[in-house]
């Protein structure tokens, strides 16, 4: 069984700096597991003033190349609710150490979500910087997609974000709300990996 609670805004009683975005709606997955149906479910490693760390480990029915394909295109599968412009095939990504998961915004504007630091086909895309509005403070973020081989049709995805920073408040409260956002993506790429014909 999963049970699924939806809280269509959740930064909206986190004070911000700026306003962000009406399309930049999150949604807070918490899920209950039951031994038929184990869902993606993040585990909250710390989570402190100002620090957090989310651990997410799922297994996806394909190889490591094709789940990297997916990743790094995620107009397919990263949600348009949590995006500037709504819409999904804003998003792109450029694979490469320099390049972004960036989302391209009426009037040929423009926003870097995340800096790629490392990018090895098949293997680990690790991206830099604060997700989300964390975007708007002072904080530091690294989060590392390891990809590694379980048989040859199947891939254990583990997806790690560490932010460290200062944020109005700080940051303890922010660590299940991103927590659940990252679930979500997660859950939505396996999909769409399981999807393609084989």
């Amino acid at each position: 069984m999963r049970v699924i609670f939806i809280q269509p805004n959740f930064f909206s009683g986190i004070k911000r700096r700026a306003p962000y975005s009406v399309c930049m709606r999150t949604i807070l997955l918490v899920f209950l597991v039951s031994t038929l149906n184990l869902p993606v479910m993040a585990e909250v490693i710390r989570s402190e003033e100002t620090a957090f760390e989310i651990n997410i480990n799922l297994e996806i029915s394909a190889d490591p190349g094709s789940v990297y394909n997916q990743l790094i295109q995620p107009q397919n599968w990263w949600n348009p609710d949590h995006s500037y412009s709504g819409l999904g095939e804003n998003f792109y990504m450029t694979p490469v150490a320099g390049g972004c998961f960036c989302e391209n915004l009426p009037g040929s504007g423009m926003v870097v979500h995340m800096s790629v630091l490392y990018a090895a086909p098949g293997k680990m895309l690790r991206l830099g910087g604060g997700l989300g509005p964390l975007q708007e403070y002072p904080v530091n973020g690294v989060m590392s997609w390891a990809l590694e081989p379980v048989t040859e049709n199947t891939t254990k995805l583990t997806l790690t974000y560490l932010v460290s920073g200062n944020v109005e408040g700080g940051l303890t409260s922010w660590a299940d709300a991103v927590g659940g956002v990252l679930v979500e993506a997660t859950d939505r790429l396996k999909a769409q990996v399981e999807s393609l014909p084989k």
